[in-house]
């Protein structure tokens, strides 16, 4: 017998709610945070879901969306050091520069622009906990990686002291070392950063193919 009588339709048969079981954001958009910048700025995901906790792991109990935002060209830029210990040191630097803090604090801005639509008014939305006040303080508050690290192996030429790994990703002055991945970024791309490396990944395994030659 299939049928359960206390069966909640709100939960699949392996225990989670249907909310977690969606893709992670229903809606993404590119913004312009102004009409004066030339190409989209920030990347908006849409949750059908309300979360807290860090990360953001418990589900809220009440219907609810979730308007994350990122920068994209973030101007700031962290530091990945060898210690004589042989440990790692990661020293993110988040919100350095006075352009990065400007546009948090407008990504936050915009954010909330989109929840006020009046379209959403109609339907009773209204944002859950407000700041008192959107300024730098609170954007480095709320603010949280968005798992996208890239740029720790620079590609480059061997007169650039900053650069690791040359056209072909060895790393200059080793042999037989490549790095695969979007650490070799020179910069970061204006979004998401697993297609890029799956195409770096293809175009290494061209360039192996053809050393093995």
């Amino acid at each position: 017998d299939l049928w359960n009588p206390d069966w909640n339709p709100n939960w699949n048969p392996i225990g989670m709610p249907l909310e977690a079981c969606l893709l992670a954001h229903e809606v993404c958009a590119l913004v312009n945070s102004s009409p004066d910048v030339p190409a989209p700025d920030l990347q908006f995901h849409f949750q059908p879901m309300s979360t807290t906790g860090t990360p953001a792991v418990y589900l809220d109990d009440f219907d609810a969306f979730t308007a994350s935002v990122c920068i994209l060209r973030p101007e700031s830029r962290g530091r990945l050091e060898l210690l004589p210990d042989k440990s790692l040191r990661i020293s993110p630097h988040y919100l350095q520069t006075p352009g990065d803090q400007a546009l948090a604090i407008r990504s936050l801005e915009v954010a909330r622009e989109i929840s006020n639509h009046p379209l959403l008014r109609e339907i009773g939305a209204k944002e859950v906990d407000p700041p008192p006040k959107v300024d730098l303080e609170y954007a480095q508050a709320v603010a949280q990686t968005i798992y996208h690290p890239a740029g720790t192996c620079k590609m480059g030429p061997s007169s650039d002291p900053n650069a690791v790994v040359d056209p072909s990703l060895k790393v200059h002055g080793l042999e037989g070392v490549r790095v695969v991945d979007c650490s070799i970024m020179p910069t970061i791309v204006s979004g998401n950063t697993h297609a890029p490396t799956v195409m770096i990944a293809e175009k290494t395994s061209r360039l192996l193919r053809g050393d093995a030659k």
